[in-house]
């Protein structure tokens, strides 16, 4: 994924530093009210720097799709697991700022390259029809909220989750190769309406 945050091995970022601030304006066009204010934010949340899953909804509640009680542990695994990057089990700091970086982000490029990774569950650079079903199956209740007048998207739904990862996995898959790579996902999103609709974040 383009433009990754340069994380130092170790840091755990309690007090920022000028160099660390640097670091972080250049990858994620924050300034610096923004990044001390989200610091501020985020070691009040998780005092020690390690953020664990269970408090994702308390610190990134405010920009993820649907409620609280309405949000799906699998959905709310993957976001997870797309933005700990070195996969230790916590959120730093740092990994905070990622996360902020592509859910706020106006670029359909960098919103693309983030939900593929939510969607690509296991890392393998490939996404299957089980992996699409259960990001949609985690969102029904939510696009049931909003897409009322998307007639493409109540179309595509309106035979369940299951239907509408084999319609989105024919319309994606241009190899026919039974799966969407990276560059067949980020394809469609940039081109299709109603593939952005479906996966909004």
């Amino acid at each position: 994924m383009g433009n990754i945050l340069h994380r130092k091995h170790g840091e755990h970022y309690l007090k920022l530093n000028d160099e660390m601030i640097t670091r972080a304006k250049m990858t994620t066009n924050f300034n610096e009210t923004e990044i001390n204010e989200y610091h501020h934010k985020f070691f009040s949340i998780a005092s020690d720097g390690k953020l664990k899953k269970s408090l994702l909804n308390d610190i990134l509640g405010d920009y993820l799709p649907g409620d609280k009680k309405s949000r799906s542990k699998y959905l709310s695994d993957s976001i997870f697991k797309a933005i700990d990057q070195d996969d230790n089990g916590y959120m730093d700091f740092f990994e905070y700022l990622y996360a902020l970086k592509f859910l706020t982000t106006e670029s359909p490029i960098e919103k693309a390259e983030f939900i593929y990774k939510i969607l690509d569950r296991n890392g393998d650079k490939i996404v299957t029809q089980k992996e699409i079903y259960r990001i949609l199956k985690s969102l029904e209740s939510y696009h049931q909220s909003i897409n009322g007048n998307n007639s493409n998207v109540n179309e595509i739904t309106a035979n369940g989750s299951k239907q509408a990862a084999n319609v989105i996995l024919e319309k994606l898959d241009e190899d026919k190769s039974g799966s969407i790579t990276p560059s067949e996902f980020m394809d469609g999103y940039l081109k299709d309406d109603t593939i952005r609709a479906l996966f909004a974040l």
